[in-house]
């Protein structure tokens, strides 16, 4: 029997693959409760408890509740350091995690907070758009986080099948450039095409090789996604970022704590309305993921037995050999039955490195990136539950809040924000909209990661360096970010055509 040749799925049902992840959420606090909507979910009934203190048992314990707020009154901890005392109760580390430790982990980061308040989970119906996806089509109740950490390393799993040994946010590595192989890469060397839509900031440039002169044009602003899935010009497979910073109306939709989860309920309607009334619907696998737990409450243990990905030495001593907390997985196809829920594999795990993983599968990729990938469970078979396609796929989602924050969400879903907005701090804004709200931790890695797309030895590099430090609040990130950006990609173009017309004159 032949075999295939890369390029061409080896399953017609997913010829395009399109991921959006999302920001610091646990399963249960998202979608836990949709149990009470599909029993076969594993999610929460309401009677589970927490540990006050699980080193002092007659402090006695919390009971879930599906109470959470739109808005957080603080970003959790969700260091490595922290994920292990929230899975194993400040006890040591050993199998099966009794996940024990988050609420006394909270309160003790925060004296602002009520320690209780971790357990608080969202209602189904507080959630309108996330549930709905997942009730519509399938839910995976065992997908894992990479590693029992924070957002970055847990973002180079999906893209590369390991963090090059991070359990942190390395600033200086992320300024940098991390170095390893992509899965953007191996569909390049394939010859297969690939595309990242993003708003503010694209989170991929966190990776070296991404920054190469030979990506121009295949990382693009959001407005653009929209297009192409209207006129079905979707490539292979397409990463979606959120927006990280509110500017002005402009709201941050990345659902990263303490920003209002309601704006990014709104971009995933907006997306999966694109996808499903554009021309390429029949052919489209929509999955849509969490980075990783945020330091929210999760019951189910974390997994062990994970192989280390690569050799590369990690400053904690973690051996990546465990997965983190259970994150929100959704996957969208008209090939999927309503109401499907994907629970543990039989070997292996379901975590971020199933993506490359399944894509180096449908597509026939030469090699994995590394041995994670060749390890984690893929999840191609999704589709493969009908004969046919489904006819009844909802053409729209629900969407929480007043119509009247629908009509603001639409006005400013557009990313395209024009340079004398970004260099004026918005057009004819008031200063009473700007967000004051101080820099969170995420937000300083993305301007990091802004600042390594100058040369750090020329002028241009310490200038944005000495910049990005007197930055105050997340309005005045956003300008930094944006300007960045745009910066990085004009500059690219310009040596684009300084090669071109080398070129040109060497062949007169």
């Amino acid at each position: 029997m032949q075999k295939p040749q890369a390029g061409k799925s080896t399953n017609p049902r997913i010829e395009h693959v399109v991921v959006l992840m999302m920001e610091n959420r646990s399963f249960d606090h998202m979608v836990g409760y949709l149990k009470s909507l599909n029993p076969e979910v594993e999610g929460v009934t309401g009677r589970e408890t927490c540990p006050n203190d699980p080193l002092k048992p007659r402090e006695g314990s919390t009971k879930v509740s599906d109470d959470a707020p739109y808005v957080a009154l603080v970003d959790p901890s969700h260091s490595y350091a922290a994920t292990k005392k929230q899975c194993f109760g400040y006890g040591p580390v050993k199998a099966p995690a009794p996940m024990t430790g988050f609420v006394r982990n909270y309160a003790e980061n925060d004296d602002f907070v009520v320690g209780a308040d971790i357990m608080s989970c969202f209602n189904p119906k507080t959630l309108p758009t996330l549930n709905t996806l997942a009730n519509e089509f399938a839910i995976f109740d065992h997908w894992h986080s990479s590693l029992p950490g924070p957002t970055q390393p847990n973002r180079m799993f999906l893209h590369s099948a390991t963090s090059h040994g991070l359990t942190a946010n390395n600033v200086a590595e992320l300024t940098e450039g991390m170095p390893q192989k992509t899965i953007f890469d191996s569909l390049n060397e394939a010859g297969l095409d690939w595309r990242v839509y993003f708003h503010d900031l694209p989170s991929v440039l966190l990776m070296r090789n991404m920054r190469d002169l030979k990506y121009v044009g295949k990382i693009n602003y959001f407005d653009y996604f929209y297009e192409a899935a209207a006129s079905g010009d979707l490539p292979p497979y397409t990463f979606l970022d959120p927006r990280w910073f509110t500017f002005f109306e402009w709201e941050a939709s990345d659902q990263h704590p303490p920003h209002d989860v309601r704006p990014g309920e709104y971009l995933l309607a907006k997306i999966y309305q694109a996808l499903r009334n554009g021309p390429k619907w029949n052919s489209t696998l929509f999955i849509v993921t969490y980075d990783e737990h945020g330091g929210y409450w999760d019951h189910v243990p974390t997994p062990f037995g994970a192989p280390r990905p690569d050799d590369v030495p990690n400053d904690e001593g973690f051996e990546f050999n465990r997965l983190g907390v259970r994150v929100p997985t959704i996957m969208a196809s008209p090939w999927i039955n309503k109401g499907t829920v994907i629970h543990a594999p039989p070997q292996a795990h379901y975590e971020h490195s199933s993506v490359p993983a399944t894509l180096k599968k449908l597509f026939n990729l030469p090699h994995f990136l590394t041995r994670r990938d060749a390890w984690a469970a893929t999840f191609d078979h999704v589709v493969n539950q009908r004969d046919t396609p489904r006819t009844d796929c909802p053409t729209s989602l629900p969407v929480p809040g007043p119509k009247a924050l629908h009509e603001q969400w639409e006005k400013f879903s557009g990313s395209a924000i024009s340079p004398s907005e970004t260099a004026a701090g918005g057009v004819e804004q008031s200063t009473s909209t700007m967000s004051k709200d101080p820099i969170t931790d995420l937000q300083r890695e993305w301007t990091a990661i802004a600042r390594g797309l100058d040369d750090q030895s020329s002028t241009e590099g310490w200038l944005s360096s000495l910049q990005e430090q007197m930055l105050q609040n997340e309005h005045q990130a956003a300008i930094f970010a944006q300007q960045q950006v745009r910066k990085f990609f004009e500059r690219q173009k310009h040596q684009l055509l300084a090669l071109k017309a080398q070129a040109d004159t060497k062949q007169q």
